[in-house]
């Protein structure tokens, strides 16, 4: 009977992007997606008479530094390849 690790490994093999072609077209993409969020979203909110709020991006890395940080802050410890 097979584990349900191998069945992960199996799985997580098949969704695996590829390193750079998808990988690069989803970078595009995400691009396309929060230039328009800049550009259009305070002209959607003028358009309603209302201020648009500020907003900021972040990605998963940014998102993992900050957590070791927190993590640092209550007296744990990050581990590499830990789920966050």
């Amino acid at each position: 009977m097979a584990t349900i690790q191998s069945q992960f490994e199996q799985f997580n093999n098949r969704i695996r992007l590829g390193r750079f072609d998808e990988n690069a077209i989803l970078r595009e993409k995400r691009n396309i997606i929060r230039d328009k969020l800049e550009t259009r979203l305070p002209e959607v909110f003028a358009t309603h008479k209302e201020t648009c709020p500020n907003f900021y991006f972040l990605d998963q890395r940014q998102l993992c530094h900050e957590y070791r940080h927190q993590a640092a802050g209550r007296r744990l410890r990050y581990r590499p390849g830990a789920v966050l």
